[in-house]
């Protein structure tokens, strides 16, 4: 059984079908995964990683990149999976200074307009979140709001991974 936890202050939008089987797979997988290995899923250690998850997105979108940083390990992997040479803050950052970078390159081409969270599930050391951000491009002024899954992986309290698989068609869009 996994662990389900809304968050209730963000506004709900009804997200791309292909996200929902995306997800269902992703933890179809993780729950196969539990109940093939014989033992008992713990429900505190996935409450616990949702809280580390939950707390990374607070700090971000409250701007604060220290605190942030403080949740994720001195090696985490950042990887925003998009069209490489059209987007150009996709790829992959490896540690704090990483990270940075790639929150320097965004906002070098980009403006956030918001990042809507809409579930966040948990199967052992992996969270899946769910949502939709939403962007302005600097260079053409047009907006997108993309739907995307994040893959967070946490060991020992830190995040060592994050993957984010939005719809770059709709990201790439915004900069023709």
């Amino acid at each position: 059984m996994l662990n389900v936890c809304h968050m209730g202050k963000f506004m709900r939008l009804n997200i791309h079908l292909s996200l929902i089987l995306i997800g269902g797979a992703l933890l179809g997988l993780g729950a196969c995964a539990e109940q093939n290995s014989g033992a008992e899923p713990d429900m505190d250690s996935d409450q616990r990683n949702i809280t580390i998850a939950e707390a990374m997105y607070t700090t971000l979108i409250g701007g604060d990149m220290e605190g942030a940083l403080a949740l994720m390990a001195d090696d985490v992997q950042w990887t925003y999976y998009g069209g490489e040479g059209k987007i150009r803050f996709s790829g992959v950052y490896t540690g704090h200074e990483g990270i940075a970078q790639f929150f320097a390159d965004y906002a070098a081409v980009a403006e956030p307009l918001g990042m809507q969270l809409d579930n966040f599930y948990s199967s052992g050391n992996t969270v899946f979140v769910t949502g939709i951000e939403k962007a302005k491009v600097v260079a053409t002024g047009k907006t997108y709001a993309a739907p995307w899954v994040h893959v967070i992986k946490i060991e020992d309290g830190k995040i060592v991974s994050y993957e984010e698989y939005i719809d770059s068609a709709i990201v790439a869009a915004a900069f023709d």
